[in-house]
């Protein structure tokens, strides 16, 4: 197998929709609690060159929006770690957005939000592929919590859903070999990361 593309792809969602275990699982590393992960990876016979990428952008940070913590000097450190989440935005190859059937209206919020630091990061939304990580199948199953609404997800590029059960490492690996064949093909049609 030769290396065929080097593929930047970020992990985005709502605080513990389970980007963590989702990463950890699919790469192989769990229990798996970095932000990041280098490695290569062999999928449909070709080979790729892949760093993935946690966003933090308003997981960890309370309540302020994420510009504002850029522009008010108070929020130093914060500020210098949302310039490199920018920073992935601008090289980023496409997006595993990891979605939490329990929580609605943080995955909407999650998504545009998305949509927003794509563009403050200079991409066209459109032309970042997604992959929306049904995360939590489990919770379903059991009745706990009601499913997903496939249509909440609304996305113009390239984009696919995979359901999962990351707490048992069901279904991550699908969603980053998904993920990284969107990204693979954005990119060879001049959409994507640099």
């Amino acid at each position: 197998m030769a290396v065929v593309d080097r593929i930047l792809l970020v992990y985005y969602g709502p605080f513990l929709a389970g980007r963590h275990t989702s990463l950890g699982h699919a790469t192989g590393h769990y229990p798996y609690y970095a932000d990041t992960f280098r490695g290569t990876l062999g999928i449909q016979g070709d080979e790729f060159d892949l760093f993935l990428q946690i966003t933090r952008f308003r997981s960890f940070l309370g309540p302020f929006p994420y510009a504002e913590l850029i522009s008010d000097e108070r929020y130093g450190a914060e500020r210098e770690h949302l310039r490199g989440e920018l920073e992935s935005l601008r090289r980023t190859s496409g997006v595993l957005f990891v979605a939490d059937p329990g929580r609605p209206e943080a995955n909407a919020a999650a998504l545009t939000q998305l949509r927003a630091d794509l563009r403050e990061a200079g991409k066209t939304p459109d032309d970042i592929p997604v992959v929306f990580q049904l995360n939590k199948q489990d919770l379903i199953a059991a009745g706990l919590v009601p499913p997903f609404d496939r249509s909440a997800f609304d996305w113009g590029a390239d984009h696919d859903f995979v359901e999962t059960t990351a707490s048992r490492g069901i279904g991550s690996r699908d969603a980053l070999d998904r993920a990284v064949v969107l990204a693979a093909r954005a990119r060879r049609a001049g959409r994507g990361g640099a």
